[in-house]
This record gives C-alpha cells, sequence and structure tokens, in this order.
C-alpha cells in the first residue's frame, strides 16, 4: 500500500478550531485511506500525519478531503518509503538497486 505524509500549517490561532474539525472529519476519510501515525508540533502551528492508500492518487485525495473539511489548514503530502523498522518498502527498493 502506498504511503503518503501529510505536512499541515495553520495560525497559531487556529489550533483549536483545526483540531474539532480534523476530529469530526477522520471517520468520514474517502475509502481507502487509514492514517496511521498523526503528530502536532509542540508550538500548535502544524503537524504531520502518516497515512497509507489503496492508490497512488491517495495523496490527492488526502489533500482535497481536508481543504473540503478543515479549509482552517494547509496541506501537502508526498509520497514515502518506510525504512524502519524494515518493511517490504524497504526489500523492494533494495531489490530494484541490485537488480540494476
Amino acid at each position: 500500500m502506498p504511503k503518503f505524509i501529510a505536512i499541515h500549517k495553520w495560525k497559531k490561532g487556529d489550533y483549536a478550531t483545526v483540531a474539532r474539525k480534523v476530529i469530526e472529519a477522520l471517520p468520514h476519510l474517502p475509502e481507502g485511506i487509514t492514517l496511521t501515525y498523526a503528530y502536532v508540533a509542540g508550538s500548535q502551528d502544524g503537524g504531520w500525519c502518516i497515512y497509507e492508500a489503496k492508490t497512488e492518487k491517495g495523496g490527492e485525495q488526502i489533500e482535497s478531503f481536508l481543504k473540503k473539511n478543515v479549509p482552517e489548514m494547509d496541506t501537502i503530502t508526498k509520497p514515502i518509503l518506510q525504512f524502519a523498522p524494515p518493511g517490504p518498502d524497504l526489500y523492494m527498493l533494495t531489490h530494484s538497486l541490485i537488480a540494476k
């Protein structure tokens, strides 16, 4: 399953509103999207989440969903590979490097 990091930013004063709207939206994530980890910066003006998706379009789906449901928060997503703990992503990358 493709993994994505979502990098979130919001105005510091919007933290309570953003937190409430995110909690309300999470049960309604698009089909095939799963939130794995969520982190909030100690300064409460941003955060990072790790999502798994069934397709490579997952990043676009996450951004669109959050823009609609939490307009006070800016989100960009990037595809990521998991290295630790070792998992399928690391083994596929190692194989592709050796096979060249």
